[in-house]
């Protein structure tokens, strides 16, 4: 399977990459209640067919990574940091190593919660690999979890920046849409 497509069929059940099979399964039950023509026939059956060969694709990936034709992770399935671009050349072997020591470095970042620093590093990142889906997602959670820590520290104005951010940086992730929603509900509840 490719890599975009791998991710793609992510994003299609609402996951973050590498997400672990039980979370696979949930998303793909909830969605598929959602989407099925029999339980909801005002939805178009192709929703319905795309979460399923979303699911399916990742059912695939699961069982080539139990075979042992990727390197087996108990957790998680095994996920190249290289996705298709939407624009350009492939990454080059140059371009692949920066991706990696950015991600290690945006990981430390967050879990830090040094956001700006976060920001910078991937800003930085996407001017030298040209739109790489997977760094507007990097994005996109960063300004998402900003956004959270902010409305920790009752900030509402800025977090609801940043919620906005993050929709407009990853807008077909169904996970981010239904957290940001939720984060939303609770700004909503602190106001009144």
């Amino acid at each position: 399977m490719t890599e975009h497509r791998l991710i793609e069929s992510y994003r299609r059940l609402g996951l973050s990459i590498g997400a672990s099979l039980e979370e696979i399964k949930t998303a793909y039950r909830q969605l598929a209640r959602q989407y099925h023509p029999d339980i909801n026939p005002e939805v178009h059956q192709d929703q319905f067919v795309a979460v399923h060969e979303a699911y399916r694709s990742l059912l695939e990936h699961w069982q080539d990574t139990d075979n042992g034709d990727v390197a087996k992770d108990t957790s998680t399935p095994a996920v190249s940091v290289t996705v298709k671009r939407t624009h350009g050349s492939p990454l080059t072997p140059e371009q692949e190593q920066l991706k990696r020591q950015a991600h290690k470095q945006w990981q430390l970042f967050l879990a830090e919660e040094r956001f700006p620093r976060a920001i910078a590093l991937l800003e930085n990142l996407e001017r030298q690999l040209s739109a790489d889906e997977e760094v507007f997602a990097w994005q996109a959670e960063t300004y998402y979890q900003w956004a959270v820590k902010l409305i920790d520290q009752r900030k509402s104005s800025s977090a609801r920046t940043y919620l906005k951010k993050a929709l407009r940086l990853d807008p077909h992730n169904q996970r981010l849409w239904r957290e940001i929603n939720r984060q939303f509900a609770r700004l909503e509840q602190r106001s009144l």
